[in-house]
């Protein structure tokens, strides 16, 4: 049966349900208040039934305005743009620093079945490897290139290592590029420091570190690096150094190398002149046994992980050198 038009007009609206509980609620509140007196005095209800009549227009007034909320355009793009967002892209959401608090708890949860006693320090400890001070800049595409020469007594060796490697400032970060290196035998010195194709002084920025003299400390300031043509519109950088020293193989037969970043593909070239080289990855079962290949000029290049792929933060290696005889 079709239902005539005027009456299709009255009973269209009441079919959103946010509308109706806005009109029955307001009806409520009113009737509540105007006819208090006689309600209360209406023998078929308790007394205070006015107030349960107002306080349950309440209610269902507020419910109507919620539905109504929820059903509108400008909610639905809030809820897309924030709360939606909460849960899966919390990077757009929150603060980098609310997200690792909200990822301990969720580590600290996993291990608490598994580490009973222990399960705060191993989230902590998860936590201070990679999420500490490793976030503001990452390398990617990096190369070492070592160098020995044993000398004719068999006993001392020289090292000389060059780096290339392309550094990515993460985004709203500032931080200055640096590495703690050591020597056994002899401090290490800074041959060579090119970045983006501009040669630098290395002694401007390769010093003794101040807590340890036998140690130094390579620190390329950010406004320095900063100023560079690419870096204003990549966020990155090419840089290339090359440090040497000797060592003592009688005392240090091994050189040990551990990332201390993230790392986006790393090679490892060695050439050994009178002596011979042993190598192995380190830090994590993750890590593939790494590949070799010559390169015709008399390098042996291992590489840890191809071009793309990750290496974390306590991942590593050791080259252990002996006498070719």
């Amino acid at each position: 049966m079709k239902i005539p038009e005027f009456l299709n007009t009255i009973i269209q609206p009441l079919k959103n349900a946010a509308l109706l509980f806005i009109i029955g609620g307001f009806l409520l509140v009113v009737f509540g208040s105007l006819f208090a007196t006689k309600i209360d005095g209406f023998w078929l209800f308790p007394k205070g039934m006015a107030e349960i009549f107002v306080k349950t227009g309440g209610a269902v007034l507020g419910a109507g305005v919620f539905a109504a909320i929820m059903k509108s355009a400008q909610f639905t793009e809030v809820f897309q743009r924030n709360i939606h967002e909460v849960f899966f892209a919390p990077e757009l959401a929150v603060g980098i620093e609310e997200n690792k608090r909200k990822w301990r708890t969720l580590t600290d949860s996993i291990f608490k079945k598994c580490l009973t006693r222990v399960h705060g320090q191993a989230t902590q400890k998860i936590s201070d490897t990679y999420f500490s001070a490793e976030l503001d800049y990452h390398f990617e595409d990096v190369k070492m290139v070592y160098r020995f020469k044993l000398d004719h007594t068999k006993r001392y060796l020289t090292v000389k290592t060059t780096t290339t490697s392309k550094v990515v400032i993460s985004p709203d970060a500032e931080p200055n590029i640096w590495q703690r290196i050591t020597g056994s035998y002899t401090p290490p010195s800074m041959t060579s420091l090119v970045v983006d194709q501009k040669s630098y002084e290395p002694k401007d920025f390769f010093k003794a570190a101040p807590d340890n003299p036998e140690e130094m400390r390579f620190e390329l300031p950010y406004e320095v690096y900063s100023k560079s043509e690419n870096f204003s519109k990549t966020r990155s950088i090419l840089l290339q150094r090359t440090v040497e020293y000797k060592q003592d193989i009688f005392e240090d037969p091994y050189l040990a190398a551990g990332l201390t970043r993230f790392v986006v593909g790393l090679e490892v070239a060695i050439k050994c002149d009178n002596c011979k080289f042993h190598f192995t990855n380190t830090g994590s079962r993750v890590m593939d046994e790494p590949s070799s290949y010559p390169d015709g000029s008399g390098y042996d290049t291992r590489v840890l992980a191809k071009k793309g792929d990750l290496l974390l933060p306590g991942m590593g290696f050791i080259i252990i050198i002996t006498s070719k005889s």
